[in-house]
This record gives C-alpha cells, sequence and structure tokens, in this order.
C-alpha cells in the first residue's frame, strides 16, 4: 500500500519503525512537525491517523489501535524488513548459544542482506531521519560487528579484511571496528599494518575528541607488539618435506624436530571485549552474543597462561578449565 501525503507518510513510518508499541501523540508530533509542532497538532496528528486508516483499508486499517498516549501498528514478525532482519539477529544469537559460529555468521549475513540503501531516504523529516534512522544505522552497524567476531572465531581473518577497511574508512572512530580490523590484519601476518592504522586513529581521537584510545583498543595493541617479532605459523605447504634419513631416525628425532615448528594457530578461548553491544540497544542477541565472547572471543589477540600471542599452546598441552593448560 503505497501512501502519497507526506505528512501521512512520516506518521505511517514512525508507526512502521515501533510496530507492536506504543508511539505517543507527542512523539509523533515531533516527527511531523520537525520539533516545532503547533498547538493544534495533536488534533492535527488525529486527523492524519483518520485518512491514514481510511487509505489503507478495512483490513489493514484495523490493525492500527488507539492506546493511551498513542497509537500502537500490529504488525508481524516476517511482515516487515525490519521484523526479518530482528528474526535473523534472534536465531543468530540461537546458533551462537550452541555452538554453531557457522550457522550463526550464516544467520548475521542473512539480516544484512535485508538491508537496502539508507533507511528513510524517500522521507526528507530530519527529525524523524535523526532519531529512527540513526537507530537503524547502528543496529546495522552492530550487526557487522556482531557478524566480524563470528568470523575472527572461525579464523576467517583474511577474509573479512576488505570489508572492515572499508568500514574504518567510512567510521574511522568507531573503536570497535578498528580494534577487529586490527586483529584481522594481525593474523593475517599484516602487523605492521595494524600498529599503523592504531597509531592514525591515535591521532584522530587526540585530534577530534581530545582522548586517548580505550582500554580495549590500547590491550589489542598491547598484545599485537608482544608478537610482532615473533614469527608466524607457516603454510602446510611450506614446511619442509624430510629427509630420507630424518624418516629412519628414532621417535624422539622425530618429535624433537616436529616441536620446532609451531603449533597451526588455535581458536583462542575467550575475547577480547570489542563486541557490538550498547546498553540503548541491549537485547536477547547482544546478551547471547556477550555469553558466545565470554568463552569464545574474549582472548583474540591475547594470550593465557602456557600460551603464545597467537593463541598456540606447545603440542600435547590439552586446554583445561578456563582455557588454561593442564599441568603435565
Amino acid at each position: 500500500m503505497h501512501v502519497s501525503a507526506p505528512r501521512q507518510r512520516v506518521v505511517m513510518a514512525a508507526l512502521l519503525l515501533n510496530a507492536n508499541r506504543v508511539i505517543s501523540v507527542d512523539r509523533i508530533t515531533e516527527y511531523v512537525w520537525d520539533g516545532a509542532p503547533p498547538p493544534s497538532a495533536a488534533a492535527t496528528v488525529r486527523t492524519y491517523m483518520m485518512r491514514l486508516r481510511q487509505s489503507l483499508g478495512e483490513h489493514a486499517s484495523a490493525r492500527i489501535l488507539t492506546r493511551a498516549p498513542g497509537y500502537l501498528l500490529e504488525l508481524g514478525e516476517h511482515e516487515s524488513d525490519l521484523g526479518q532482519f530482528t528474526a535473523h539477529r534472534r536465531r543468530a544469537a540461537e546458533l551462537a548459544e550452541r555452538g554453531d559460529l557457522e550457522g550463526s555468521s550464516a544467520a548475521l549475513a542473512e539480516a544484512l542482506a535485508l538491508w537496502r540503501e539508507e533507511p528513510l531516504a524517500d522521507i526528507p523529516w530530519r527529525t524523524l531521519r535523526d532519531v529512527e534512522g540513526r537507530y537503524l544505522q547502528e543496529l546495522r552497524l552492530q550487526t557487522m560487528e556482531l557478524r566480524f567476531d563470528a568470523e575472527l572465531a572461525l579464523l576467517r581473518h583474511a577474509e573479512i579484511v576488505p570489508e572492515l577497511v572499508r568500514l574504518v574508512r567510512e567510521h574511522p572512530l568507531r573503536e570497535a571496528l578498528v580494534g577487529k580490523l586490527m586483529l584481522a590484519l594481525f593474523r593475517s601476518g599484516r602487523q605492521s599494518e595494524a600498529l599503523g592504522l592504531y597509531r592514525r586513529t591515535r591521532v584522530l581521537l587526540v585530534e577530534q575528541l581530545g582522548a586517548e584510545p580505550s582500554a580495549d583498543l590500547r590491550e589489542v595493541h598491547r598484545h599485537i607488539l608482544s608478537a610482532h617479532d615473533r614469527p608466524r605459523t607457516p603454510d602446510p605447504q611450506e614446511r619442509p618435506a624430510p629427509a630420507p634419513e630424518t624418516a629412519a631416525a628414532p621417535a624422539a628425532a622425530t618429535v624433537r624436530e616436529r616441536s620446532r615448528w609451531p603449533d597451526p594457530a588455535q581458536l583462542p578461548s575467550v575475547p577480547l571485549p570489542l563486541s557490538a553491544r550498547s546498553d540503548a540497544l541491549a537485547d536477547t542477541p547482544e546478551r547471547s552474543f556477550a555469553r558466545l565472547e565470554e568463552r569464545l572471543l574474549k582472548r583474540l589477540g591475547g594470550a593465557q597462561e602456557g600460551e603464545d600471542p597467537y593463541g598456540r599452546r606447545p603440542a600435547g598441552k590439552p586446554a583445561g578449565p578456563g582455557g588454561r593448560p593442564v599441568p603435565s
């Protein structure tokens, strides 16, 4: 159903963006008149609502309910892009709780695929776009950050570097994105680029905000510095083929020879708190991903006792409770 009258479109957008929640008449008037409503605004909004119901028809208009102090639009979860977006996020959180990071990342990708253009681009009302549009943009960025967390946990750091580079250029002061890009670069063998990114970000923060990087970002930087001169884990094809005499050597010698190579990078057991969470947007997906991160992501770039900063522990040292190696 197309609503052509401009101010009725604002009213409809406000109802849709707050589906299944009461939105007050006062808030609607702020949106319709861009923060400067006339004395008759409340009565005019009631007239707009009546006309909107008439244009929607009997079946659709029955979903707009009068609820003090305003109105409520009843809408099924899969009847709007925003509802489907939220459903995919919830599904991602449920999969993450069960330890299915692959499925969780895929569900987050499905949520992000619903995103098209800038929200409310065809409604040139500043207050509505400032309030609701910014909320949607923040929700999208947080969802992207959650997917990056899952991809980092799946050790797909190289794959997400290009997208993170683009986003950091668009949001150079968003430290959560900067930290994830630093980790992805570091794990891809691009330590100098990761450290250069930190230096540039620090300069921007100091010049534009008069603030130093957050404790979380400084922690990522510290861990990268501590491992800067360490050799990366070689690819399997880079490992030298054993000489004929080595194959015939005693087992103990073979073990000693293999121990010279670092173990493949393992999934870190705990995350740094560079997560897509916000008090204003604290919902079930964020809480579930917080619990996931508590188990899986806290040490992206850090190390616990018995492990190097790449998340590797000596061969034959299984992890005990809390990710610490079992004593021999």
